[in-house]
């Protein structure tokens, strides 16, 4: 037993000290990636230990892919296959199609543009840059086939104090990403001889002048139908227009009885 405990013990040093080792060497690339795509730089590496077992899984050291990225119909860089979880007809599993790269550098960003333009994962740069929302968004949506996916990754960010990485400044090498709305104008051009403008401190209710009247005006206002000493409301327009039609038809019919009117009528 104290053997067992002894081998047991070792092994989990061992892994430590290649997990520690390889959160050394690619932090940065996480951090990296994460001002260039508000992805938490905690998420990718916690993904990367993962889905390469600290580097040392066979399609880390045969393909550079750190990420468990599979080819895909639309994919037209390198690949490599290998067993994994894809079955064929009969049930049998079969090698699956993996993405490979030149370099680890190419995997990390390769990351990054598999999340930022697959439609389904959108939903996940809602949650800024919460660690706990990322890994259990990740696993709803279905990036790995694990059940306890999100429980994993969680599990590795906090036990290796991944979180600390998504407080690192950005590195003075990174550029900022370029304005897309700013290059669709320059290629566009700006057909108004000046930009328009929003307009300022505007309100409606400010805008409305209040009418000065003289003593003719006002009588003339008074005298009107609809006197500006009292609101008018829609049901009143209705009833006068109705009165007026109600005239209107009176006023003919007075006309076709007239003697003038029926004198023509009759020639």
């Amino acid at each position: 037993m104290l053997a067992l405990a002894c081998t047991y013990a070792s092994f989990a040093n061992t892994e430590m000290t290649a997990r520690q080792s390889y959160i050394e060497k690619y932090k940065h690339l996480a951090i990296e990636q994460m001002h260039l795509t508000d992805i938490p730089a905690s998420i990718i590496l916690a993904q990367a230990i993962i889905e390469s077992g600290n580097g040392e899984s066979e399609l880390a050291l045969s393909s550079n892919n750190h990420f468990g990225i599979k080819c895909k119909a639309y994919w037209e860089g390198k690949t490599f296959y290998f067993e994994d979880d894809d079955f064929d007809d009969n049930g049998d599993l079969t090698e699956s199609c993996f993405r490979a790269y030149d370099n680890v550098e190419e995997s990390f960003r390769n990351h990054s543009e598999f999340l930022t333009t697959t439609k389904w994962y959108a939903e996940l740069f809602d949650y800024g840059i919460n660690y706990e929302k990322w890994a259990h968004g990740l696993k709803k949506i279905g990036y790995a086939s694990s059940p306890t996916y999100a429980e994993k990754l969680i599990n590795v960010i906090e036990s290796n104090e991944l979180y600390k990485l998504d407080d690192e400044e950005a590195p003075d090498h990174i550029e900022e990403l370029p304005q897309v709305i700013t290059e669709q104008n320059d290629e566009i051009g700006d057909p108004l001889k000046e930009p328009m403008k929003p307009v300022v401190n505007y309100h409606p209710k400010k805008s409305i002048k209040k009418i000065v009247t003289t003593n003719h005006t006002q009588d003339k206002f008074n005298s009107s139908p609809y006197p500006l000493i009292a609101p008018v409301t829609r049901e009143e327009v209705l009833a006068k227009e109705q009165n007026e039609a109600i005239e209107c038809s009176s006023s003919f019919k007075v006309l076709t009885q007239h003697p003038t009117f029926r004198r023509f009528e009759m020639r």
